[in-house]
């Protein structure tokens, strides 16, 4: 992760930036997950994704997951049906007569 600050003194910027950069090693390893897992762990994150989407007013009625399969790729879908309040109330005025 890289991080750049430009530097100023009293408010006036320098020609100066500061860049911070993070190393995080780790080592890879190889973990298999049988389609269904996946299709689980994704259907999980594709809600909680939509979920955080959702307005105070939101709603998500029903979520269906489901998943396709093509040589080493599983795609995973979601579709879901949501209801949020998107109007606003406002008060008529009155017609100047």
């Amino acid at each position: 992760m890289v991080t750049r600050q430009r530097v100023s003194i009293f408010g006036l910027s320098l020609p100066v930036t500061v860049e911070t950069e993070i190393y995080r090693p780790f080592e890879p390893t190889v973990r298999t997950r049988s389609a269904q897992e996946t299709e689980a762990a994704g259907g999980a994150a594709l809600t909680a994704y939509l979920a955080s989407l959702m307005g105070q007013d939101g709603e998500i009625r029903s979520t269906l997951v489901s998943s396709r399969q093509t040589g080493d790729v599983l795609r995973v879908t979601l579709t879901a049906e949501c209801v949020e309040e998107i109007g606003r109330t406002v008060p008529l005025e009155a017609a100047a007569e």
